[in-house]
């Protein structure tokens, strides 16, 4: 039992409620119990389990523990205000300050006076005679509220939203959809992690998201969920990879602006989550690894690019062959800041397998920038068969680096060399240009 004593403690605990259990705040009396008898019988042959307290008293627990506890455990509580009795009213103030309005039932007996206050709210109102009708509405009711209880479920097992802002994200959500799209978001967010083949269903549940979604982006109160809604978006399309429109709608998304609201810079990081979580899924690289290599067609930039800072660390870290297969292969880019950037992935993770290529790519570089990283990657892997290109490098362009005072070209070869540990070639090397490079500061 968790240690909670004031009601406060229920939200700075966030305790897991245990699915489908209901709490009962009534009266301690006989015809109550016998109310709460009747009502579990049929609740629990639906698969609800129910709890009140007097039927759970722990002689050393004091009471208002117990009903705490209740409360904050319990996915349902069900409160009876046929007596106003003060109790249960406090209960039920404190279940409305802890538990989502749709969680929460009120009941009363047809004839019961309901206070001022509280008038508002929806209530079952029963005939102490028939107890079977009001079981049957209960029930009704709690079904009707079980596609929310599942869809949060599925959010906080997939993390993809913070337990403290799921509740405001459900509500705002079931009111953009109907029941039974949630519960076919709910499926494929369950099935992150399969796949699912052609189905229409699916693709106008989709179709109906992306409608959904850019109509939400005009609005500026909605500015606050479009992130968690892009987020939800991108782990739905991921089990529906195998589906040709949706394959088609992940390359128009990739490619395309059409989010007009979000074009350019703000649209950026979507693209990129979304580039990312199918990349690290290896669900349709062909699009998606391709879509990241040509991000660093741009050259690196001295403001801040998060967006880049994002796709180098997945490159850096991804231990796929496939991804690493795309990085060697894009050192022989046509772009030089392509293959500048791979370059420096390749050496940091020291890829043996980029060898031949950053070797064949050496020989024929141009670019001074693009050569350093080669050249640093070549010997970060200790590629002795480098050497020779190296040399080979040197002996047609080392005096128009000299020329030109690209001093800082001529340090990383010797960076290189250091690295690959071959004396007879460094001291060839600092034979040659260790007095110009200690002279101009290169050292």
């Amino acid at each position: 039992m968790n240690n909670i004593f004031y009601p406060k403690q229920i939200n700075r605990m966030r305790l897991k409620t245990c699915e489908n259990q209901c709490f009962f705040a009534m009266p301690f009396a006989a015809e109550y119990t016998n109310l709460y008898d009747s009502l579990v019988m049929h609740l629990e042959r639906e698969g609800y389990k129910c709890i009140r307290v007097d039927n759970n008293f722990l002689g050393s627990v004091p009471v208002m523990n117990l009903i705490l506890n209740g409360i904050a455990s319990s996915q349902y509580v069900i409160v009876d205000i046929s007596e106003t009795n003060a109790n249960v009213f406090y209960e039920l103030g404190i279940t409305h300050t802890v538990k989502d309005y749709e969680n929460v039932f009120i009941i009363k007996e047809n004839a019961a006076t309901t206070p001022f206050d509280i008038q508002h709210l929806q209530y079952i109102a029963y005939d102490k005679n028939n107890l079977k009708e009001l079981a049957k509405e209960l029930l009704i009711r709690l079904k009707a509220n079980q596609y929310k209880n599942v869809f949060k479920k599925v959010l906080l097992t997939n993390q993809l939203i913070r337990f403290e802002d799921v509740d405001e994200f459900v509500d705002y959500f079931t009111k953009l959809f109907e029941e039974e799209q949630v519960g076919m978001y709910a499926q494929l967010l369950e099935n992150s992690d399969n796949t699912v083949d052609e189905s229409s269903l699916i693709v106008e549940s989709i179709w109906e998201y992306d409608k959904v979604l850019r109509s939400e982006i005009t609005k500026a109160e909605s500015e606050k969920y479009i992130p968690a809604l892009f987020k939800v978006l991108f782990e739905i399309l991921l089990p529906c990879h195998r589906i040709k429109e949706i394959e088609n709608y992940i390359h128009d998304f990739l490619k395309n602006h059409e989010y007009s609201e979000l074009y350019d810079i703000s649209f950026l990081p979507y693209q990129t989550d979304l580039a990312i979580k199918f990349a690290e899924n290896l669900k349709l690289i062909d699009i998606t690894l391709k879509w990241i290599i040509e991000y660093f067609q741009r050259s690196k930039s001295t403001k801040v690019d998060l967006n880049r800072y994002k796709l180098e660390a997945f490159l850096l870290k991804a231990t796929s062959e496939k991804v690493n297969e795309f990085i060697v292969n894009a050192i022989v880019s046509d772009n030089k800041y392509i293959r500048e950037h791979m370059a420096d992935i390749a050496g940091e993770k020291k890829l043996y397998i980029a060898e031949d290529n950053l070797i064949s790519q050496l020989k024929r570089e141009e670019n001074e920038y693009t050569i350093s990283s080669i050249v640093e990657a070549l010997g970060k892997i200790g590629s002795q068969k480098a050497i020779d290109a190296m040399e080979e490098w040197l002996n047609i362009n080392a005096d128009n680096v000299i020329a030109t005072k690209d001093y800082f070209v001529l340090k990383h070869f010797r960076n290189a060399l250091v690295k690959i540990d071959l004396r007879e070639a460094l001291q060839k090397f600092d034979n040659k240009y260790w007095d110009i490079l200690k002279k101009n500061n290169a050292i």
